[in-house]
């Protein structure tokens, strides 16, 4: 992938958050993201983001295929970044019809 386009660009800031926060974390619940956004963004001076629009991410984020989630222990894990660049840029040359 080209170093001009930056994660932040294929998915968007907040779900870029996420993806870090599970990168860091490792294998986590909404309520352990939530927290970690919550600390992220008071220390950058932004504003909070809601429990209930971290699980919506969440959600979101498994249905793309950008996570997957173990059913038993309600944990969230992110694909590799690789994986990550690999489906937006194939996703965008459907769009672009390359």
């Amino acid at each position: 992938m080209s170093s001009a386009i930056s994660l932040v660009t294929l998915i968007g800031s907040t779900q870029a958050e996420v993806l870090r926060a599970l990168w860091e974390m490792g294998p986590s619940g909404a309520a352990e993201v939530h927290r970690y956004l919550q600390d992220l963004r008071a220390r950058n001076k932004q504003k909070p983001v809601a429990f209930t629009t971290v699980t919506t991410i969440l959600h979101r984020m498994t249905e793309k295929g950008l996570l997957t989630k173990d059913e038993e222990s309600r944990r969230y894990k992110a694909v590799s970044r690789q994986t990550i660049e690999d489906r937006m840029l194939s996703e965008l040359s459907d769009v672009l019809d390359v």
